[in-house]
Protein backbone atom coordinates (compact mmCIF):
# COMPACT_ATOMS: atom_id res chain seq x y z
CA UNK A 1 0.00 0.00 0.00
CA UNK A 2 2.79 2.58 0.63
CA UNK A 3 6.20 2.08 -0.72
CA UNK A 4 9.27 3.71 -0.10
CA UNK A 5 11.85 2.96 -3.38
CA UNK A 6 15.56 4.34 -3.02
CA UNK A 7 17.66 5.35 -5.70
CA UNK A 8 21.36 5.82 -4.85
CA UNK A 9 23.79 8.26 -4.88
CA UNK A 10 24.24 9.74 -8.68
CA UNK A 11 26.27 12.77 -10.17
CA UNK A 12 21.97 13.36 -11.03
CA UNK A 13 21.31 13.01 -7.41
CA UNK A 14 24.30 13.54 -5.14
CA UNK A 15 21.93 12.94 -2.00
CA UNK A 16 20.32 9.89 -4.11
CA UNK A 17 16.09 10.09 -4.73
CA UNK A 18 13.69 8.84 -2.87
CA UNK A 19 9.86 7.72 -4.50
CA UNK A 20 6.97 6.98 -2.34
CA UNK A 21 3.80 5.73 -4.11
CA UNK A 22 0.55 4.71 -2.36
CA UNK A 23 -1.53 2.83 -3.18
CA UNK A 24 -5.11 2.86 -1.61
CA UNK A 25 -8.25 0.16 -1.84
CA UNK A 26 -11.56 2.50 -2.35
CA UNK A 27 -12.77 2.80 1.44
CA UNK A 28 -9.89 1.63 3.10
CA UNK A 29 -9.55 5.48 4.66
CA UNK A 30 -12.20 7.41 5.38
CA UNK A 31 -12.85 10.55 3.81
CA UNK A 32 -11.14 13.04 6.67
CA UNK A 33 -8.09 10.45 6.89
CA UNK A 34 -6.90 11.33 3.52
CA UNK A 35 -5.47 12.92 1.61
CA UNK A 36 -2.02 11.08 2.93
CA UNK A 37 0.45 13.74 4.27
CA UNK A 38 4.58 13.14 3.80
CA UNK A 39 6.55 14.99 6.38
CA UNK A 40 10.03 15.52 5.54
CA UNK A 41 11.33 16.08 8.79
CA UNK A 42 15.54 17.53 9.28
CA UNK A 43 17.82 16.22 12.10
CA UNK A 44 16.21 18.53 14.47
CA UNK A 45 12.61 17.18 13.83
CA UNK A 46 11.29 20.43 11.99
CA UNK A 47 9.10 20.24 9.07
CA UNK A 48 10.64 21.54 6.03
CA UNK A 49 8.58 20.06 3.12
CA UNK A 50 5.20 18.51 3.18
CA UNK A 51 3.37 16.70 0.31
CA UNK A 52 -0.24 15.50 0.16
CA UNK A 53 -0.67 12.17 -1.53
CA UNK A 54 -4.12 10.79 -2.49
CA UNK A 55 -5.24 7.83 -4.11
CA UNK A 56 -2.57 6.21 -6.67
CA UNK A 57 0.00 9.28 -6.73
CA UNK A 58 3.57 9.20 -5.76
CA UNK A 59 6.11 11.75 -4.73
CA UNK A 60 9.95 12.46 -5.03
CA UNK A 61 12.49 14.31 -2.88
CA UNK A 62 16.32 14.54 -3.08
CA UNK A 63 17.96 16.09 -0.43
CA UNK A 64 18.05 13.73 1.77
CA UNK A 65 20.38 14.02 4.10
CA UNK A 66 19.79 13.50 8.16
CA UNK A 67 16.30 13.30 6.90
CA UNK A 68 13.25 11.16 8.07
CA UNK A 69 10.36 11.11 6.49
CA UNK A 70 6.97 10.39 8.04
CA UNK A 71 3.39 9.53 6.21
CA UNK A 72 0.59 10.40 8.27
CA UNK A 73 -3.02 10.81 7.91
CA UNK A 74 -4.65 13.80 7.67
CA UNK A 75 -5.85 12.52 11.20
CA UNK A 76 -2.47 12.24 12.64
CA UNK A 77 -2.28 8.62 12.66
CA UNK A 78 1.24 7.46 11.56
CA UNK A 79 1.29 4.68 9.06
CA UNK A 80 5.56 4.62 8.10
CA UNK A 81 8.82 6.11 8.44
CA UNK A 82 12.00 6.24 6.14
CA UNK A 83 15.05 7.69 7.95
CA UNK A 84 17.93 8.15 6.30
CA UNK A 85 21.69 6.41 7.29
CA UNK A 86 25.05 7.46 7.24
CA UNK A 87 26.27 4.13 5.69
CA UNK A 88 22.78 2.89 3.63
CA UNK A 89 22.39 5.90 1.77
CA UNK A 90 25.54 8.33 2.48
CA UNK A 91 27.86 9.07 -0.68
CA UNK A 92 31.55 8.44 -0.08
CA UNK A 93 32.43 11.45 2.01
CA UNK A 94 29.86 11.04 4.55
CA UNK A 95 30.76 7.64 4.78
CA UNK A 96 34.39 8.53 4.93
CA UNK A 97 34.43 11.44 7.32
CA UNK A 98 32.20 9.51 9.62
CA UNK A 99 34.85 6.21 9.58
CA UNK A 100 37.59 8.50 9.86
CA UNK A 101 35.94 10.35 13.07
CA UNK A 102 35.16 7.30 15.03
CA UNK A 103 38.93 6.21 14.46
CA UNK A 104 39.92 9.69 15.77
CA UNK A 105 37.53 10.72 18.65
CA UNK A 106 37.63 14.15 20.39
CA UNK A 107 40.05 15.78 17.17
CA UNK A 108 39.64 18.82 16.68
CA UNK A 109 38.07 20.74 13.28
CA UNK A 110 36.89 23.87 11.88
CA UNK A 111 33.79 24.12 9.66
CA UNK A 112 33.26 27.45 7.84
CA UNK A 113 30.18 28.10 6.19
CA UNK A 114 27.70 25.61 8.46
CA UNK A 115 24.19 27.17 7.60
CA UNK A 116 21.79 26.29 9.92
CA UNK A 117 23.75 22.88 10.92
CA UNK A 118 21.52 20.15 9.20
CA UNK A 119 23.85 19.47 6.38
CA UNK A 120 27.02 18.79 5.80
CA UNK A 121 29.83 15.51 6.32
CA UNK A 122 30.42 16.97 9.81
CA UNK A 123 27.19 16.96 11.16
CA UNK A 124 26.42 12.97 12.52
CA UNK A 125 29.53 12.81 14.19
CA UNK A 126 29.79 16.39 15.43
CA UNK A 127 26.27 15.67 16.66
CA UNK A 128 27.26 12.46 18.49
CA UNK A 129 30.32 14.33 20.21
CA UNK A 130 33.06 11.88 18.35
CA UNK A 131 35.02 15.20 17.55
CA UNK A 132 35.10 18.52 18.61
CA UNK A 133 34.47 21.64 16.77
CA UNK A 134 34.63 25.18 16.14
CA UNK A 135 31.07 25.91 13.45
CA UNK A 136 31.62 29.45 11.55
CA UNK A 137 28.84 31.05 10.06
CA UNK A 138 28.40 34.17 8.34
CA UNK A 139 25.05 34.85 8.23
CA UNK A 140 23.35 36.10 11.55
CA UNK A 141 19.59 34.66 10.87
CA UNK A 142 21.35 31.36 10.31
CA UNK A 143 24.22 31.76 12.70
CA UNK A 144 21.48 32.17 15.12
CA UNK A 145 19.75 28.78 13.90
CA UNK A 146 23.02 26.88 14.64
CA UNK A 147 23.56 27.88 18.33
CA UNK A 148 19.92 26.76 18.78
CA UNK A 149 20.36 23.56 17.32
CA UNK A 150 23.74 22.46 18.77
CA UNK A 151 23.03 24.35 22.48
CA UNK A 152 24.71 22.48 25.29
CA UNK A 153 27.19 21.24 23.82
CA UNK A 154 30.71 21.83 25.80
CA UNK A 155 32.79 20.23 22.59
CA UNK A 156 31.43 23.23 20.18
CA UNK A 157 32.21 26.67 19.21
CA UNK A 158 30.38 28.98 17.76
CA UNK A 159 32.14 31.95 15.23
CA UNK A 160 29.66 34.42 13.92
CA UNK A 161 32.74 35.34 11.27
CA UNK A 162 33.38 35.63 7.53
CA UNK A 163 36.66 33.82 6.84
CA UNK A 164 39.02 35.17 4.26
CA UNK A 165 42.25 34.35 3.07
CA UNK A 166 43.93 37.52 4.59
CA UNK A 167 41.28 38.93 6.89
CA UNK A 168 40.90 42.34 4.97
CA UNK A 169 37.51 44.22 4.67
CA UNK A 170 35.13 42.18 1.93
CA UNK A 171 31.84 42.23 0.49
CA UNK A 172 29.72 40.09 1.44
CA UNK A 173 26.49 38.72 -0.64
CA UNK A 174 23.52 37.41 1.47
CA UNK A 175 20.13 36.49 -0.09
CA UNK A 176 17.26 34.06 0.16
CA UNK A 177 17.84 31.56 2.66
CA UNK A 178 21.01 32.09 3.27
CA UNK A 179 22.13 28.76 1.49
CA UNK A 180 24.59 31.08 -1.58
CA UNK A 181 25.88 33.36 0.71
CA UNK A 182 29.08 33.90 -0.51
CA UNK A 183 31.96 36.55 -1.15
CA UNK A 184 31.08 36.15 -4.82
CA UNK A 185 28.70 37.99 -6.13
CA UNK A 186 27.64 36.00 -9.43
CA UNK A 187 27.57 32.66 -7.16
CA UNK A 188 24.31 34.52 -4.90
CA UNK A 189 22.95 36.41 -7.80
CA UNK A 190 22.96 33.57 -9.75
CA UNK A 191 20.60 31.56 -7.44
CA UNK A 192 18.42 34.35 -5.80
CA UNK A 193 18.31 36.80 -8.44
CA UNK A 194 20.21 40.33 -8.80
CA UNK A 195 17.64 42.22 -7.37
CA UNK A 196 17.33 40.07 -4.00
CA UNK A 197 20.95 40.30 -3.02
CA UNK A 198 22.39 41.83 -0.54
CA UNK A 199 25.52 43.37 0.08
CA UNK A 200 28.20 44.63 3.53
CA UNK A 201 31.02 45.49 3.88
CA UNK A 202 32.39 43.27 6.53
CA UNK A 203 35.23 42.44 8.88
CA UNK A 204 36.76 39.40 8.15
CA UNK A 205 38.69 37.00 9.57
CA UNK A 206 41.79 35.32 8.01
CA UNK A 207 41.85 31.17 7.93
CA UNK A 208 45.03 31.01 9.38
CA UNK A 209 43.76 33.25 12.15
CA UNK A 210 40.84 31.11 12.61
CA UNK A 211 42.78 28.32 12.94
CA UNK A 212 45.25 29.89 15.13
CA UNK A 213 41.89 30.80 17.40
CA UNK A 214 40.77 27.37 17.59
CA UNK A 215 44.16 26.16 18.84
CA UNK A 216 42.37 26.72 22.40
CA UNK A 217 40.70 22.83 21.73
CA UNK A 218 43.75 21.37 20.74
CA UNK A 219 45.46 20.94 16.85
CA UNK A 220 43.09 21.57 13.91
CA UNK A 221 42.69 17.96 12.18
CA UNK A 222 40.15 18.42 10.07
CA UNK A 223 38.03 21.37 8.55
CA UNK A 224 35.38 21.28 6.05
CA UNK A 225 34.05 23.82 3.57
CA UNK A 226 31.39 25.46 2.30
CA UNK A 227 31.69 29.05 1.03
CA UNK A 228 29.77 28.94 -1.83
CA UNK A 229 33.03 29.12 -4.87
CA UNK A 230 35.68 30.31 -2.16
CA UNK A 231 36.84 27.20 -0.83
CA UNK A 232 40.07 27.08 -3.24
CA UNK A 233 40.95 30.19 -2.11
CA UNK A 234 40.77 29.94 1.33
CA UNK A 235 42.84 26.34 1.15
CA UNK A 236 45.62 27.89 -0.74
CA UNK A 237 46.15 30.61 1.47
CA UNK A 238 46.40 28.32 4.80
CA UNK A 239 49.84 28.18 6.07
CA UNK A 240 51.15 24.47 4.77
CA UNK A 241 52.63 23.61 8.58
CA UNK A 242 48.83 23.81 9.98
CA UNK A 243 47.35 22.12 7.16
CA UNK A 244 44.84 19.44 8.75
CA UNK A 245 44.79 15.97 8.36
CA UNK A 246 41.56 15.80 6.23
CA UNK A 247 40.06 18.15 4.51
CA UNK A 248 36.26 18.18 2.79
CA UNK A 249 35.77 20.75 0.18
CA UNK A 250 32.70 22.16 -2.38
CA UNK A 251 33.66 22.17 -6.00
CA UNK A 252 30.33 23.03 -6.75
CA UNK A 253 30.79 26.22 -8.33
CA UNK A 254 34.23 25.30 -10.01
CA UNK A 255 34.76 24.32 -13.51
CA UNK A 256 37.52 22.15 -14.84
CA UNK A 257 41.02 23.98 -13.98
CA UNK A 258 40.14 24.98 -10.92
CA UNK A 259 39.00 21.06 -9.75
CA UNK A 260 42.28 19.84 -11.35
CA UNK A 261 44.46 22.32 -9.60
CA UNK A 262 43.29 21.95 -6.45
CA UNK A 263 43.94 18.16 -6.65
CA UNK A 264 47.52 19.01 -8.16
CA UNK A 265 47.97 21.30 -4.99
CA UNK A 266 47.06 18.66 -2.46
CA UNK A 267 48.28 15.57 -4.26
CA UNK A 268 51.77 17.70 -4.32
CA UNK A 269 51.53 17.58 -0.27
CA UNK A 270 51.23 14.06 -0.28
CA UNK A 271 47.23 13.93 0.05
CA UNK A 272 45.08 11.65 -1.30
CA UNK A 273 42.57 13.49 -3.09
CA UNK A 274 38.88 11.73 -4.18
CA UNK A 275 35.74 12.95 -5.71
CA UNK A 276 32.38 12.37 -4.39
CA UNK A 277 29.17 14.19 -5.77
CA UNK A 278 29.99 18.01 -5.03
CA UNK A 279 33.16 17.90 -2.86
CA UNK A 280 36.65 16.78 -2.37
CA UNK A 281 38.18 14.47 0.27
CA UNK A 282 41.65 14.96 0.93
CA UNK A 283 43.25 12.80 3.13
CA UNK A 284 46.40 12.83 4.72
Amino acid sequence: MIEFKYSPVSKEFPEGLIEIYTTINDGFFSDDELPLRILIKNLFGKTIREFNLHKDWFCNYNFLSYTTIKIITSTGIELSEWKWDTYQHGDYSHQLFYSWAKKNKNSNGIVIGTHDGTTGEWVRPVIEGLIKATLVEGGLKQFKELKNNYKNNSWINFENLVVSEDGSIKTFYEGGDGHTDSLISNITNHYVGSNNVKEKKIQTISINDLIKKSYINGDVKWMHLDTEGYDDILLYSIDENILPEIIICEILHFNEERTKNLISYFENKNYSVTLSGWNMICLK
